[in-house]
């Protein structure tokens, strides 16, 4: 009797990864999507070019070139509005949702003139259960 052994754990780890980025990509997706329904709700729209501004970037997928992940970047600067290649990478296994819309930040925060209207947080942070929900149903799935 002959008993033969093949290690398929490069097959399973790559397939488990591919489920992982394809779960974040979903997130990042419904996100994008509750922080543009959070700006609506709010009557933060004017001309829809924030809203219409919102993505998402994982490490794997690159369809927010021009989104911007550096806190407080000014426009012109690596990784401010003023460029289409982000500065620096998301980490692995994260997705960020975000845009490259100058003002954003102070729709976000407020300002001295106008008061706070948050989307991009209470979008990350309120629908944890959803996401959650997502993410189980794809890699149970895979």
């Amino acid at each position: 009797m002959q008993v033969k052994v093949t290690d398929n754990s490069k097959i399973f780890k790559a397939a488990k990864d591919q489920a992982v980025m394809a779960a974040l990509a979903a997130i990042g997706e419904e996100a994008a999507g509750n922080a543009m329904e959070e700006l609506t709700e709010q009557d933060a729209v004017d001309t829809g070019r924030l809203r219409n501004s919102i993505t998402y970037a994982t490490k794997q997928h690159t369809e927010a070139k021009s989104f911007s992940w550096q806190e407080g970047a000014k426009s012109g600067a690596p990784g401010g509005s003023g460029t289409t290649e982000p500065k620096g990478t998301p980490e692995k296994d994260t997705v960020y949702i975000g845009t490259n819309v100058e003002y954003a930040k102070y729709i976000e925060e407020g300002t001295s003139r106008s008061a706070a209207r948050p989307y991009l947080k209470p979008a990350a942070s309120e629908h944890g259960d959803e996401y959650r929900k997502i993410a189980e149903n794809i890699l149970r799935n895979a």
